[in-house]
């Protein structure tokens, strides 16, 4: 009985495969904490997003960053076109350290985007903590997923420097972004 009960759970992993552990996520707290981390000084982070989702986050983010000693000020945008000034806004304005990119929102998800934010961002010397590891392979300053059910940054160590954040010691020699 024990062997049948270990081989259906192996064909059960087997046939079902990724679909029986979906990708673990880093929650925002553990990405605001990850981020001060790199930017020991930070004090705020933007967020870009569309007023559907500003609503969806507002707790959530507020919750994570008081966990984390930080303001969290956002940039609602309806389309592309208010995105300058969004970018602006959080940079010049506020003088925000990170900008956290939203992983699903409608506007700030789409290539376009990604490539101006990401542009800005290095220009300006502005950390961005970016939803996955193809924005990070695009010019991302950080990636924070869960590997093993442990929280691990991904990141680009020159980007990083070249914006004045070190990388923690204990992160020193891990992947960067050449990551795929």
């Amino acid at each position: 009985m024990r062997r049948f009960k270990a081989t259906l759970v192996v064909l059960l992993l087997v046939c079902l495969g990724p679909q029986a552990f979906p990708q673990q996520k880093a929650t925002l707290a553990q990405q605001f904490y990850v981020m001060k981390l790199f930017n020991p000084d930070l004090k705020s982070v933007g967020v870009i997003l569309t007023s559907d989702n500003v609503e969806k986050l507002k707790t959530k983010m507020a919750r994570a960053a008081l966990a984390n000693g930080l303001k969290v000020v956002y940039a609602e945008i309806s389309d592309l076109h208010e995105l300058g000034d969004a970018f602006s806004s959080l940079v010049e304005e506020n003088h925000v350290g990170f900008i956290w990119i939203p992983p699903d929102d409608p506007v700030v998800s789409t290539d376009v985007a990604m490539k101006y934010l990401l542009k800005k961002a290095v220009l300006k010397g502005v950390g961005t903590c970016v939803p996955d590891k193809k924005w990070l392979a695009s010019g991302g300053a950080l990636y924070i997923g869960v590997e093993s059910g442990r929280v691990r940054p991904y990141f680009n160590t020159r980007l990083l420097e070249a914006m004045g954040m070190k990388v923690p010691e204990k992160y020193v020699g891990l992947a960067t972004a050449e990551v795929q």
